[in-house]
């Protein structure tokens, strides 16, 4: 099983879609601090939502936290 394969299996499992290997962060997107606490890195707009790489499915405190930081939607 490679990483990619481990990668979509465990966001699948999750109602997520798994990133591909490399991508550039979006690190203006939202401020350092909220980034840290809620363990996510910013990976890509999409329309008015921002699409975010997160360590652990986020709740809902912080997709609203996020969401609030960014001004629109968070995937």
């Amino acid at each position: 099983v490679t990483r990619e394969q481990m990668a979509e299996a465990t966001a699948q499992s999750f109602g997520l879609e798994a990133l591909p290997g490399s991508f550039t962060p979006l690190r203006d997107a939202l401020p350092q601090e909220l980034m840290d606490e809620h363990r996510v890195v910013p990976v890509e707009r999409r329309g008015d939502a921002l699409l975010v790489a997160a360590a652990a499915p986020p709740h809902s405190k912080a997709t609203e936290a996020l969401s609030k930081a960014f001004g629109g939607p968070i995937h």
